[in-house]
């Protein structure tokens, strides 16, 4: 008798554990997304965890059935990509006798990795099952839902709401940018599509709330007016199309096929005949124009400027390949490489630009760290490739459905990477290694709670 009640005991302890866990994790996300608008810093859910995961440690016991392999090689590519990042910068730092905001911002950023192999290894620990994790996904569509209407509150726009979401671009007040809150709100839509896959085993109530999930997450994306996030949407189509297209085929649920293709083309008829579509419309005409423009001679454009910037990156990358200028000196060697293409190519004289970034993560880290750097997104991105092209191998379709969910994410993530530079900005760095560590663990965990 005892024993079971330790057991249960256990049991409950778990659950309690669990619950704080998500919940930190919960506000943590929120501060996040919605930074500028819900005022609890990001600095203490991360203690909250960090907390957790020792009390965990040292008054549970230590449990290694969470370092399996799999376990140890997430962990490993975390380490080495922590060291292929910081080496440069530090031989930056001692050469030049300087540890400046730059540099200072960018190893800041990778100390946050070290939470992220705490949150790993806790979420093993606390055998979090699948179904929880996507309940906590659609869940957390609750911050994007409150970037909306914070920002349409306080810029009173609900005196005239048709006018206001057109001329508005969501994220500028109430997230730490539009872009952000784009890449945000179209990551969490991408992700959710796969939930549908989980409806059964999700129930009325949290299926219903799926739907809704996902209706405001691509809202949200939308009206952020992105063109990063959106760039997205045309492989995620394509993905879910074949997964449940092949699915449901093979499952003889051909009028059901027939029925959701229906739906599906309903949906994008109607989404094509709205309002949000004019948006996508408008700012994909403006990066054709902008386009135009550099071809005819123009650099000065959004997109003119971004690509001379890229040239600017490639020819810094190639004069210093090895450690690149450091976080640092970034800003002076943009301005000479930029100063050089306007003059050179363009006939523009005593013209460059200076930006903290260069709308390109591939070649901000070549320029930054040179090939320790690329080097390390190299090995970051084929180690995602290949861990979700495996599950996404499996033959269990909801062990297979987390692949896709992941290939989905990585992809759509790699494609970001060429005009943003994430891991350079603190909010972007960390979704991008939450929303990683998510995945990951949706790998390996139970499909539901250990108690049913």
């Amino acid at each position: 008798m005892s024993f079971i009640s330790k057991g249960l005991k256990l049991s409950e302890t778990n659950d309690t554990l669990k619950f704080i866990f998500l919940g930190c994790s919960f506000l943590f996300l929120g501060s996040l997304i919605a930074s500028e608008s819900f005022f609890v810093p990001h600095e203490l859910s991360i203690a909250c965890l960090v907390g957790l995961f020792l009390y965990q440690r040292f008054f549970l016991g230590r449990d290694e059935r969470c370092l399996t392999p799999f376990s140890r090689a997430w962990l490993l590519v975390l380490l080495v990509f922590f060291i292929l990042n910081i080496l440069p910068s530090m031989i930056h730092a001692v050469m030049d006798m300087a540890y400046g905001d730059r540099l200072k911002q960018h190893v800041e950023n990778l100390l946050h990795l070290a939470f992220f192999a705490i949150w790993f290894v806790l979420a093993f620990k606390l055998n979090v099952s699948a179904i929880q994790l996507w309940k906590f996904l659609i869940l957390s569509v609750v911050w994007v839902f409150w970037v909306l209407f914070y920002e349409t509150y306080n810029l009173n726009g609900f005196v005239n709401l048709s006018f206001f979401i057109v001329h508005h671009r969501y994220g500028d007040i109430g997230s730490s940018y539009v872009i952000d809150f784009g890449i945000y709100s179209n990551t969490l839509f991408l992700i959710l599509l796969g939930g549908l896959f989980w409806l059964k085993k999700l129930g009325w109530f949290w299926g219903g709330a799926l739907l809704v999930a996902l209706g405001t997450a691509l809202i949200g994306a939308i009206l952020s007016q992105s063109r990063t996030a959106w760039i997205g949407w045309p492989e995620a189509f394509i993905a879910w199309t074949v997964f449940y297209s092949y699915y449901l085929w093979k499952s003889q649920k051909k009028i059901l096929l027939l029925g959701g293709g229906v739906i599906v083309v309903t949906f994008v008829a109607l989404l094509v005949q709205s309002s949000l579509f004019g948006l996508v419309e408008k700012r994909t005409l403006k990066a054709m124009d902008d386009v135009e423009a550099y071809m005819a001679g123009d650099p000065l454009t959004s997109l003119g400027q971004r690509f001379v910037m890229y040239e600017a990156g490639w020819d810094s990358f190639k004069k210093h390949p090895f450690i690149g200028v450091g976080p640092d000196e970034f800003p002076n060697e943009l301005k000479k490489q930029t100063e050089s293409i306007f003059s050179e190519q363009f006939g523009i004289q005593n013209t460059y630009l200076s930006f903290g970034q260069i709308h390109n993560q591939f070649l901000m880290s070549a320029m930054d760290g040179g090939i320790f750097g690329v080097f390390s997104l190299i090995l970051l991105f084929l180690y995602l490739f290949v861990i979700f092209i495996k599950q996404a191998k499996s033959l269990n379709y909801y062990s297979k459905s987390s692949g896709v969910v992941g290939l989905v994410f990585v992809i759509a993530s790699f494609l970001s990477f060429m005009p943003e530079v994430p891991l350079y900005q603190r909010e972007q760095f960390l979704f991008f290694f939450f929303m990683t560590s998510l995945l990951l663990v949706m790998v390996e965990a139970p499909i539901l709670d250990d108690r049913k």
